[in-house]
């Protein structure tokens, strides 16, 4: 069995689901003081949000929830280098700095310069808090290696 098919056994059988749902959990109920910061800035991204859209306040709370994923997943994606180009230059993507609303898209869906600084910000929080808890977890590392090692015994008996 190979390492993909470990890793599938480890997903169906619930380890994965469980293990998020606790660093979930730890997240929120942690003494980081990372939710209060997220929480924070995802009030002032909201506000903004309102302020350029009051509309947003009586429309369904979705557009509004969408809007902001939407913004946090496109400034992932600028912010990330893109894979290697023709002839093997390494091209990066720019960063989301402003999203202009194209001709299917709504005014609403243009994003500022201090929201895209927000949106860093949210994103630069949420990477420094899963490296810190998931990469420096000498714990979380055992547990899984074991879970792991233990699926490849089961599979190979």
């Amino acid at each position: 069995m190979d390492n993909s098919n470990i890793v599938e056994q480890y997903k169906l059988q619930g380890h994965f689901d469980s293990k998020r749902k606790q660093l979930l959990d730890e997240f929120q109920n942690g003494t980081s003081g990372v939710k209060g910061k997220l929480d924070d800035l995802l009030e002032e991204l909201v506000d903004l949000k309102v302020q350029a859209n009051p509309e947003l306040v009586v429309e369904n709370r979705g557009k509004l929830v969408a809007q902001i994923q939407a913004s946090l997943t496109k400034q992932q994606m600028y912010s990330r280098p893109t894979p290697k180009g023709p002839r093997g230059l390494n091209h990066s993507a720019p960063r989301l700095t402003k999203v202009e609303a194209g001709p299917s898209e709504t005014p609403s869906s243009t994003i500022t310069q201090k929201e895209a600084d927000i949106i860093k910000q949210i994103n630069e929080l949420l990477n420094g808090y899963v490296k810190e808890v998931v990469s420096g977890n000498e714990q979380l590392n055992k547990d899984l290696e074991q879970s792991l090692a233990r699926i490849e015994r089961q599979t190979k008996q």
